[in-house]
């Protein structure tokens, strides 16, 4: 949750914002009084989320979400969609994420045992990664966690304030620095070429909202078996308790290339009912 700051967008794509100019660098001035880059912005901000992963908030709330895949055919209309609802809580001190219905209708005999079988297997998991002396929540390549070796990767510029739900945010824009950049995965593949906006709260350093795009296409094989063309997410925050920040929102919009086939997608997930978890009340 703290940990999803972009969240699991398994590809990112360009970013042209429409009706806006290009960036310019600016300084702004704070709260109280003093010029303020925008890389001192990102730094408190850094500093908030990891205060908030080092005080373990993750596993100290459960939520459901809600998450609904949608088909888009060559016309731009919705031809198929998908659509199933889990539980998220804390479990064996990681967290996981248990599906309740798919399709708006309770799990069949099928489903329900293998939901029991996946579960089973990641308290095996996490039971290694303990043992072993790791983090327990179990690796997911798709996962990018907001830090300073995420952001390390990018330029600043400010761009302006708006306004979030209620607070007055700086919003930076950053794209990819020059030179080589580390890429060890897919999603470094994806990193390294988007580009986007984080919105920062003036008063707590909080981040509601993020946009991304992918700077440009991503060719896997030279394009012969997949390529990721048109692509940009949004993901959106909001204060559980004070000062403390989780996902409501994810969307995706995914287009790309599989071998001859054209694939679309609308991604999107909803989080609600957070409920702090009393101490030693897990699942």
């Amino acid at each position: 949750m703290a940990r999803v700051a972009f969240l699991a967008a398994v590809f990112l794509l360009e970013a042209t914002i429409p009706g806006m100019a290009a960036p310019q660098r600016s300084e702004m001035v704070s709260a109280d009084g003093g010029d303020i880059s925008p890389e001192t912005i990102l730094e408190r901000a850094l500093q908030r989320v990891e205060a908030q992963i080092a005080a373990g908030v993750d596993g100290q709330f459960e939520a459901m979400v809600l998450t609904l895949v949608r088909s888009i055919d060559g016309e731009g209309q919705v031809s198929d969609s998908e659509s199933a609802l889990y539980r998220i809580y804390p479990l064996e001190g990681a967290v996981y994420e248990e599906l309740a219905e798919k399709d708006g209708r309770p799990l069949s005999d099928r489903e329900a045992r293998k939901a029991r079988k996946e579960k089973e297997e990641f308290v095996r998991e996490v039971g290694k990664r303990r043992a072993r002396g790791l983090d327990p929540q179990p690796d997911d390549e798709q996962r990018v966690q907001f830090d300073r070796e995420l952001m390390s990767r990018y330029r600043l510029q400010i761009m302006g304030e708006e306004e979030v739900r209620g607070d007055l945010c700086w919003v930076v824009y950053f794209e990819p620095r020059e030179g080589d950049l580390p890429e060890k995965t897919r999603m470094d593949k994806a990193l390294n070429r988007s580009t986007g906006k984080l919105w920062i709260t003036k008063t707590d350093y909080g981040v509601p909202r993020v946009e991304f795009d992918l700077d440009e296409p991503i060719r896997y094989l030279g394009g012969f078996l997949a390529t990721v063309r048109e692509t940009a997410g949004r993901v959106e925050y909001e204060r559980v308790e004070p000062d403390i920040w989780m996902p409501v929102q994810f969307e995706l919009d995914l287009d790309l290339r599989v071998l001859v086939k054209n694939i679309r997608r609308k991604i999107s997930r909803q989080w609600s009912d957070y409920r702090r978890i009393e101490p030693g009340a897990e699942s």
